[in-house]
């Protein structure tokens, strides 16, 4: 009987679905002592996992191990060459999350574009005024937009770094505001993507002088890491803005901290850090130019619910022999 491990909480129906399979044997690891974890390791033939260290050591130690099914589309924690000498399949839940993302990055780029928490908080300081004040009111006295006015999406030119399943819906949002899409992106077919009137550059160098606000939509690997250093904030024009939904690392978060500081940038949304949870002193915390969220982009009720389904479904589908291969995490060449 194959024994699946799912080392922490997932949805209910998840687990429902999990056990409405005959001949499973499931457990549930975030119960468990460490050493009883250590032990349904060792025996485990599938694994469904979240936060958990799938590194060389541990595929050492788990002789019986066929599948890691990932709830959510980070690899991360997972080292991908170990598996695969293991013949181990790691599979995500592709397209769970990508909804709650792309509405996370564009409520990031809005909010950006529009002071929308100075606003709310000034309005606590106009329910004294007559009505005859208030429709005295010009929007440069408004007093809630006392550090100027937002500014408009619509027009401006947003670059995309990766157009994979997230990056091509946030393409699509922008445009419908009326945003240049410009791409850097060297692993895609283009057609596409130009049939839609997006442009692409070939190098960050390139697209980084004709961006206003750049969104991250790729994975962090060795290619990746510190991709978005000083060299490459620089690059951008002032009053430029930066979001970073996709994983922390891949921008220097120091040298963002500096950018900002110095007024080069206007802002930033930020909702993964290269150390998670980031000190209590990181710089970015305490900007007020700054929309830090906790990794929570794809923390809503229906992304839940999607990705532990779905994981449950891909540890079910490998073990009949049908897993779809767009859930398979391709392994990237060794550096």
């Amino acid at each position: 009987m194959p024994t699946i491990l799912v080392t922490e909480p997932i949805h209910a129906d998840g687990l429902a679905q999990l056990r409405a399979r005959p001949g499973l044997d499931v457990i549930e690891g975030w119960t468990l002592a460490p050493e009883a974890m250590r032990a349904a390791e060792g025996r485990a033939d599938g694994l469904i996992v979240r936060f958990h260290r799938c590194d060389a050591a541990f595929f050492g130690r788990t002789p019986a191990l066929r599948i890691v099914a990932r709830y959510g589309v980070g690899v991360d924690l997972i080292d991908l060459h170990a598996a695969r000498d293991r013949g181990v399949t790691v599979a995500i839940t592709a397209d769970a999350n990508t909804q709650s993302v792309v509405e996370h990055a564009t409520w990031m780029l809005l909010s950006l574009a529009k002071p929308f928490d100075r606003w709310r908080r000034g309005m606590a300081g106009l329910t004294a005024l007559t009505r005859e004040q208030w429709a005295g009111l010009t929007p440069s006295k408004f007093a809630s937009r006392d550090e100027g006015l937002g500014g408009e999406l619509g027009g401006k030119t947003l670059l995309v770094v990766g157009l994979g399943r997230i990056g091509r819906r946030v393409a699509q949002v922008a445009t419908a505001l009326g945003m240049q899409v410009l791409v850097v992106d060297p692993y895609i077919d283009r057609t596409p993507a130009l049939a839609l009137g997006y442009r692409f550059a070939d190098t960050l160098a390139q697209a980084l002088p004709q961006a206003d606000y750049v969104t991250l939509h790729c994975p962090r690997n060795a290619e990746t890491l510190g991709m978005i250093g000083a060299a490459e904030l620089a690059l951008l024009p002032a009053g430029a803005a930066v979001v970073n939904c996709a994983r922390g690392g891949i921008v220097d978060e120091q040298a963002l901290a500096d950018a900002l500081a110095r007024g080069h940038l206007s802002g930033a949304g930020i909702d993964v850090f290269d150390a998670e949870p980031p000190p209590p002193d990181h710089p970015l915390l305490a900007m007020p130019n700054v929309f830090s969220t906790p990794h929570a982009a794809a923390a809503t009720r229906e992304a839940a619910w999607r990705m532990s389904t779905h994981a449950a479904r891909n540890v079910i589908d490998f073990l009949d022999g049908r897993l779809d291969p767009s859930m398979v995490y391709p392994v990237p060449p060794r550096a």
